[in-house]
């Protein structure tokens, strides 16, 4: 409540989001990124899950920070769970207080807390997107975890090599088809 929030920057970053769709440059957003991408496309969010979201998880605990876990359920037949081989989830860190109350127009649920079904993943995919195609359409893909923070020599939690891999692929597939 004592923070009111950084408007100028959320109306800045909402205009890259945009741009970035238009010009069919690859977005990967992060928390806050995630956030920011559903918002600017359309949809809404809960401003303080704890507060606003009966019976929902710890999600954000400033005394364990980045070692703040839980499980996530892939959504079945997503390209979240074809990027991780078939799995159904994984464990993620988790230090968000915000989340998507509302999804954006043609963002489709990737992932979503198993115990309170928060939100964890989403992706953009228009009406008559080929989703076995992601260079085909603009590439806006949003964590609610902090990928970069995952220990990778942790084995129980979810390698986050899938997710920079995706993302990596599509941007040079995308790039090496414009110099044609």
């Amino acid at each position: 409540s004592e923070w009111s929030g950084d408007r100028i920057r959320d109306i800045y970053e909402g205009k890259l989001i945009k741009l970035c769709l238009e010009r069919d440059i690859p977005v990967l957003g992060v928390c806050r990124g995630l956030q920011i991408m559903n918002a600017s496309m359309g949809g809404t969010l809960y401003q303080d899950i704890a507060t606003q979201v009966e019976g929902t998880l710890c999600h954000r605990n400033w005394d364990i920070y980045d070692q703040n876990f839980h499980n996530i359920t892939f959504t079945p037949d997503s390209r979240l769970h074809e990027m991780h081989a078939g799995k159904t989830g994984g464990i993620i860190n988790s230090i968000h207080h915000q989340s998507i109350n509302d999804l954006a127009p043609n963002f489709r649920v990737e992932a979503v807390s198993t115990e309170d079904e928060i939100i964890e993943a989403i992706r953009y995919l228009p009406e008559g997107a080929n989703p076995d195609d992601p260079i085909s359409f603009p590439y806006l893909y949003g964590v609610q975890w902090h990928p970069e923070f995952m220990d990778p020599n942790n084995p129980r939690l979810l390698s986050a090599h899938a997710e920079f891999d995706d993302f990596l692929q599509v941007a040079q597939a995308k790039q090496f088809r414009r110099n044609r």
